[in-house]
Formats: structure tokens, sequence, C-alpha cells
């Protein structure tokens, strides 16, 4: 049997990670935009006292994106190793059956 796992869903693309990867969920709060970078690359934003890098999947995968609806930043990881993905809806806990709705 496998761990648990979370998934989101990016346009009609997929995502999981493992559930003892380490996660939060934060309200989109100030993004500092940095200059001369990809649009995807939304900017940093200061968790707690650590730059975090947040970008836009929509916008990487050439999906339409709707910048009013977003609303909470991913981040996945910690120290060094860490990353914030702007989402529309929570991640959902999943089953060995479960497949997310499209």
């Amino acid at each position: 049997m496998m761990g648990l796992r979370y998934g989101f869903q990016i346009g009609q693309l997929h995502f999981i990670y493992n559930a003892q990867l380490a996660a939060e969920l934060v309200k989109s709060s100030m993004i500092y935009p940095i200059p001369n970078t990809p649009e995807w690359m939304l900017g940093l934003i200061n968790l707690r006292g650590s730059l975090v890098p947040v970008f836009e999947l929509n916008c990487y995968f050439n999906l339409p994106t709707d910048h009013r609806s977003q609303s909470l930043i991913l981040v996945l990881g910690k120290g060094e190793k860490v990353v914030g993905i702007s989402l529309t809806d929570y991640p959902q806990l999943l089953s060995e059956l479960t497949i997310l709705e499209t």
C-alpha cells in the first residue's frame, strides 16, 4: 500500500505529492515581482522571514490563466529547496482509487 498523497490540478494537468513532503497552504500574500524574469515566475513571498519563489504553472504550460481567482499558494519543501505554486483550489487527499475530477 502506498503512503498518503495529495493532488491538485492546473488546467487539465494533475500533480501528486507525497504527504510526507513539507507542505503549507498560504493565502495569497504580497508577491514581490522580480524584474526581467519570465511571466510564469510571479515573484517572491516572505514566509516567516524566508524568501519563497512563486510560480504560475498555468502560464508555464501555456494554459488559460485567471489571475483574479488565484488565492492560494502551495509551498512545498523547506530551506533552500522550497517552492511556491499558485493555486485556485485546495489540494485533495488521494487514496489508491481516487481520480481527480476534471
